[in-house]
């Protein structure tokens, strides 16, 4: 932990200063002691080992995962700025740490659209771990699911409040009636219909108790 810290101060002046860090610079905190803090605040979502071989050295990966608006094609460029300049202080301190070792230090992020996915950007992060293709496209299958589900639940609950409707018995968002005893929006029972037989059947036995 000393050697992390160490180059952790090594770094100071290298990454400018949030508001929140400036203001307690003002206060009289060094920055030092505001370096060594932001690198134990830092919290990635994981981190993953390569270990190194005979041609190779060892590479330590930090995982971050974030979801974005998609509103527009350069969210996965954008998520991915914000992922790499908040963890540039904790990787650079690694480096430092580690490199002297025949050690890299690298950073994959995974990106979610709030209802698309960037299935070549997936694609090119779980290669990189060498996961073979079943379990790609089973991956990416799963996390488009998730991300349709949650969608449809962000619109069943816009809807609810626009026509005041109430939850039937909480939970997913097949539970919900947008308005009292009316039909659907076309999109949500669009999302619905969308899921394959399978998905649906699960949830049906969910719903009844059946295992």
């Amino acid at each position: 932990m000393q050697l992390l810290e160490n180059a952790a101060t090594a770094q100071v002046g290298h990454h400018p200063l949030t508001e929140a860090e400036q203001r307690k610079r003002d206060a009289g905190t060094t920055e030092e002691t505001i370096a060594i803090d932001r690198l134990w605040n830092k919290r990635p979502d994981g981190f993953a080992i390569k270990k190194p071989t005979e041609t190779t050295g060892g590479e330590l990966v930090i995982l971050e995962f974030k979801r974005m608006s998609c509103v527009t094609d350069q969210y996965v460029k954008r998520a991915k700025q914000v992922a790499e300049t908040q963890y540039a202080p904790i990787k650079s301190a690694l480096q430092r740490t580690l490199g002297f070792q025949g050690w890299t230090v690298k950073q994959k992020s995974f990106i979610a659209g709030a209802r698309s996915l960037d299935e070549g950007d997936l694609h090119d992060n779980l290669t990189y771990f060498k996961v073979p293709q079943a379990g790609i496209d089973s991956i990416r299958s799963k996390l488009s699911f998730t991300i349709f589900d949650e969608y449809a639940n962000i619109l069943k609950g816009m809807y609810s409040v626009r026509f005041n409707g109430r939850p039937r018995n909480g939970g997913d968002h097949d539970q919900m009636d947008t308005a009292p005893g009316g039909p659907s929006p076309p999109l949500i029972t669009s999302l619905q219909a969308w899921q394959p037989n399978k998905i649906r059947r699960q949830k049906e036995k969910e719903k009844k108790g059946v295992g």
